[in-house]
């Protein structure tokens, strides 16, 4: 996670507010100065505040590929969460969107991955821990958690998990029957949502062909209103993961220059055949 310039979220931490920070890949609670050091003590009992629930819930699911399907995909498809208002402090987060699954099929002779996404809702509570036990153990509480952060933070953790998901799918290892799957519905989710909302047309039909790293991702549009988009799983990444899948009026096909402050891309227009470069300045 390289040249990705920080992001922060704003969250309510007992009657205060406090940032959070993420910074290449670690979120980091700016309010805190020992924040080990309380959630060591809210392991044996102690009360755990908001700040310290949220490291918690990214340093056990930074890695798990249920965070891709939780989080939202784009515009069109949004996380709300919904706190509970009997009490002062935010207990119940709700998830709601359309990641919770994914129905698939692949054509065998092109290689072409078509996805369906089902309707999914995930529920998590979070409360203060007793004895032994930590805030929002279970995978949907840190989610729901995590999903509180708003949606430019929960972009940029989904760019980390699917970097750390990458490196698990290499040949040989074991991981990959479960990673490569979830990296592969998490890229068409992200590219459909993307394309349709660029080009204002909800019922158009998109089929995503996933290619090596480093390969040229490229875009056909057919006249049944269907587009072909060919990506690496590391679009997610490295494009939408940086929140700059479409800019000015052109799809982003790769990045192909980076900086903290800088980043240029290769991208297309919306007849998907004009393509250029395009730099984009962060202050």
């Amino acid at each position: 996670m390289r040249n990705f310039p920080p992001v922060v979220a704003s969250i309510s931490c007992g009657s205060e507010r406090h940032t959070i920070r993420w910074d290449a890949g670690e979120l980091i609670a700016l309010d805190h100065t020992d924040p080990e050091g309380e959630r060591a003590l809210a392991v044996l009992g102690g009360t755990n505040c908001a700040c310290i629930e949220v490291l918690g819930a990214w340093a056990r699911r930074r890695g798990d590929a249920r965070l891709l399907s939780a989080f939202t995909r784009g515009i069109g498809d949004p996380v709300q969460s919904e706190p509970d208002r009997t009490g002062p402090r935010l207990r119940q987060r709700t998830i709601v969107g359309s990641g919770g699954g994914f129905s698939t099929a692949r054509s065998r002779s092109t290689g072409w991955v078509g996805y369906a996404p089902m309707a999914g809702v995930a529920t998590g509570r979070a409360v203060p821990s007793g004895p032994g036990q930590t805030n929002a153990s279970r995978p949907e509480d840190d989610l729901a958690v995590l999903a509180c952060l708003g949606r430019v933070m929960t972009i940029r953790l989904v760019a980390t998990t699917t970097a750390a998901l990458l490196q698990r799918i290499c040949p040989n290892r074991p991981e990959a029957v479960l990673a490569a799957p979830a990296l592969e519905a998490s890229l068409f989710g992200r590219v459909a949502s993307t394309i349709r909302s660029w080009t204002g047309n909800s019922r158009l039909e998109v089929v995503v062909h996933v290619i090596e790293p480093g390969a040229e991702g490229v875009t056909v549009v057919e006249e049944d209103e269907t587009v072909r988009v060919a990506l690496p799983l590391q679009w997610v990444s490295e494009v939408w993961g940086r929140d700059l899948p479409v800019v000015g009026g052109q799809f982003a096909l790769a990045v192909t220059e980076a900086t903290p402050n800088t980043t240029t891309l290769w991208t297309v227009g919306t007849d998907y055949e004009t393509s250029s470069f395009l730099t984009v300045t962060s202050s």
